[in-house]
């Protein structure tokens, strides 16, 4: 089952308690106001999540709330095909992507095989739950 922005904040707020404010009934708020989401995200927080805004918002909660720095060269994200398909989204995942947060699929498209992220596709609950475990267990690891 796919998941809403919406509910994927609730995942991450209840994974950060000691990081994110007890008080959550104005939590996309909080998470506007602090630059995790954008207007859209908070206006349409029911709309279905896809992975380049997944991308997006671990990325710029990594860096704003856990002061997670960014990986300085991102150029070994250049093996994915769509990497440049949203220029404003590279950065954000090319450091999901390299930190090993989110990874990738296979495509063939006249017998080469390319790897893509597929921005487009939509999260899952499970998915949701498995980046953010992973940010959790990279960043008490180092990352």
């Amino acid at each position: 089952m796919n998941i809403s922005i919406k509910k994927f904040i609730k995942l991450l707020a209840s994974s950060y308690p000691q990081v994110l404010p007890a008080d959550q009934a104005n939590l996309l708020l909080y998470a506007h106001t602090r630059g995790w989401l954008e207007d859209q995200d908070e206006r349409f927080c029911d709309k279905n999540l896809n992975r380049q805004t997944a991308a997006r918002i671990l990325h710029q909660f990594m860096k704003i709330e856990l002061k997670v720095p960014d990986l300085q060269d991102i150029s070994p994200a250049n093996v994915l095909a769509d990497l440049y398909t949203c220029h404003t989204c590279v950065n954000h995942i090319a450091q999901i992507y390299l930190r090993g947060i989110m990874g990738t699929q296979t495509v063939e498209r006249d017998g080469v095989e390319y790897k893509i992220f597929n921005q487009v596709e939509l999260v899952s609950e499970e998915e949701g739950k498995f980046f953010i475990e992973k940010i959790k267990a990279g960043v008490a690891g180092g990352v």
